[in-house]
């Protein structure tokens, strides 16, 4: 018994704590400065984004108002992002046409994730005919053109209200983007159900649908979290690149986009009125990222094959480099006085 109390006197209980990996997972990515700064830039700008929205839509902000005495401001105290060729004040515009683009970004990933993730895994898991058939069919909607499928529906419903035609970009945007993840999600299934855990569910009876959803789903979930990350971003660009085209929401609503294609309209406002393009732009471009950011520090925390070091290693390293360096100035030193 003594010594056994004796070895166990140099432990804590710190020590006997084992890891999760979800608890490895969020060290991991703890330590990547690159991911948490893309982390808090984006929790800062979706929070300015949403106070901003809410603020308008309890303050009554008319949007459409127009005041010809303000136009073309220079940013000041004032007008922060300066003011557009109606004398309508930037600052919130810009903070406004976030909104749409967090919509936009979030419901359509939420729309192809789930396709994909369903499609992908009743295609790996069943194969055969209903493989083949779902595959062919994410190959015909992969062949899409998405600029021409976006311009006939933009002009079917160009007199609907606004918030329709929101819902529209979203559904496009999610019906066409579920198909690289659910081939990806695919593979994998195709080789989890090969592994003993599933061959033991299927000896134990467990039902198929209770195999998918508790079994496989969750072994591609890591994956499908990066994907999803990816999904947003694209997802994102993509509103945006229909608002420049004007196929988005119309004024006065502001999206980043629309902004960004007021701005390009005429030489002068790119060269003379630099305010009504950079800001915009800015966000936009801070924005995705910080979602690619997060994304790439997921996809690093995700791998078990990568190393990740601890700030008490860190320092310990570091200390461990000055005295190296000390002892090698002080080895220099002796040998000069040596020669001498």
């Amino acid at each position: 018994m003594s010594a056994i109390t004796e070895q166990s006197k140099g432990f804590s209980k710190d020590d006997e704590v084992i890891l999760s990996p979800t608890q490895q997972i969020i060290i991991k990515f703890k330590n990547n400065k690159l991911a948490m700064f893309g982390f808090w830039l984006f929790v800062s700008i979706v929070s300015v984004v949403v106070v901003t929205h809410f603020y308008t839509k309890f303050t009554g902000y008319d949007f459409s108002a127009t005041h010809p005495e303000l136009k073309n401001l220079p940013p000041s105290w004032q007008h922060p992002f300066g003011t557009d060729r109606y004398g309508r004040n930037t600052f919130v515009r810009v903070l406004e046409g976030g909104w749409i683009s967090l919509q936009v970004g979030f419901l359509s990933t939420i729309m192809a994730v789930t396709i994909g993730v369903t499609m992908g895994a009743i295609s790996g898991y069943f194969g055969g005919k209903i493989d083949a058939l779902i595959m062919r069919i994410v190959e015909v909607i992969y062949s899409f053109p998405f600029l021409a499928i976006a311009y006939i529906i933009s002009a079917i419903f160009r007199d609907r209200p606004a918030e329709f035609r929101l819902f529209v970009i979203i559904g496009i945007l999610g019906f066409i983007r579920w198909t690289g993840l659910a081939r990806l999600v695919r593979g994998q299934i195709l080789s989890l159900k090969e592994q003993e855990f599933i061959l033991a569910a299927k000896a134990l009876g467990i039902k198929k649908r209770n195999q998918i959803m508790r079994h496989l789903i969750p072994n591609v979930m890591a994956m499908v979290v990066v994907s999803g990350t990816l999904t947003f971003a694209n997802a994102i660009l993509g509103e945006a690149f229909l608002s420049f085209l004007g196929l988005s929401v119309t004024e006065p609503i502001p999206t980043w986009g629309a902004l960004l294609a007021k701005a390009s309209s005429n030489s002068t406002s790119l060269r003379s009125f630099w305010w009504i393009w950079v800001f915009p732009g800015t966000m936009l471009f801070m924005f995705i990222m910080s979602i690619n950011l997060i994304g790439e520090g997921l996809r690093d925390a995700i791998d078990p094959k990568a190393e990740f070091t601890t700030k008490e290693e860190k320092k310990a390293a570091k200390e461990r480099r000055k005295a190296q360096k000390k002892a090698a100035k002080e080895g220099k030193l002796v040998s000069k006085g040596g020669a001498m």
